[in-house]
């Protein structure tokens, strides 16, 4: 245990945890009675928005009083999951055929979504995809690790791959097989839609390295 923890505070994050697991008895009740037309989408939409907050969102906020680095991490593991799970939801119901189509009109996920997220994580986006879609070869997955954390000490290959898997959700690049990336029709306006919020906030544009073939 790392010294600056103390065992209350240890103590505290255990009883979080625990309160987390009873509320999946009371989330489960919740959708029960949405699914009866108990209640209304707002109700319940709103009911677990708070219930994510006061649970989810205080995990990150206890573990941060104690250790940064460790909070970023969940928190950047948390964005993942959720925007794997909106892609799959987005996708559900959709014929393979849409979707390219979708694809081909260069629709970007637009810079609504760009503005909550972190400082950190919009410039290694930025790198990643400006990376990927510099040339005409697909770039290698190590090429792109090692261009991430570049820009951003302490960054571990598994938090890279799973940004550029989101990526790939989200259709703004595309894996060509295992270990290569390319672009997509939807690269090239992601990156004016992160330039333009990255230099909203007053930050420098990261530099681009140079990704061989």
């Amino acid at each position: 245990m790392p010294p600056s923890v103390s065992s209350d505070s240890i103590s505290a994050l255990v009883e979080l945890v625990a309160e987390l697991v009873r509320e999946k008895d009371e989330t489960r009740r919740l959708l029960a009675e949405f699914a009866k037309g108990g209640i209304s989408s707002e109700q319940i939409v709103n009911e677990l928005a708070a219930r994510y907050q006061s649970g989810v969102g205080g995990a990150v906020q206890a573990l941060a009083e104690h250790d940064k680095d460790a909070a970023l991490q969940l928190a950047e593991r948390l964005r993942t999951r959720l925007d794997s799970a909106l892609a799959e939801i987005a996708s559900r119901g959709r014929p393979q055929r849409a979707s390219s189509a979708d694809n081909a009109t260069g629709q970007s996920v637009g810079i609504a979504v760009l503005k909550d997220r972190d400082d950190v994580v919009l410039c290694r986006e930025y790198v990643l995809v400006s990376a990927v879609s510099a040339g005409n070869v697909a770039a290698r997955s190590a090429d792109l690790i090692r261009a991430a954390k570049a820009i951003e000490q302490g960054l571990s290959d598994e938090a890279v791959t799973a940004h550029l898997i989101r990526l790939v959700n989200a259709g703004i690049i595309a894996k060509e097989r295992k270990g290569r990336y390319h672009g997509t029709a939807l690269s090239r306006r992601h990156i004016a839609d992160l330039t333009s919020e990255i230099e909203a906030r007053g930050l420098r544009l990261p530099p681009l390295p140079t990704i061989e073939s």
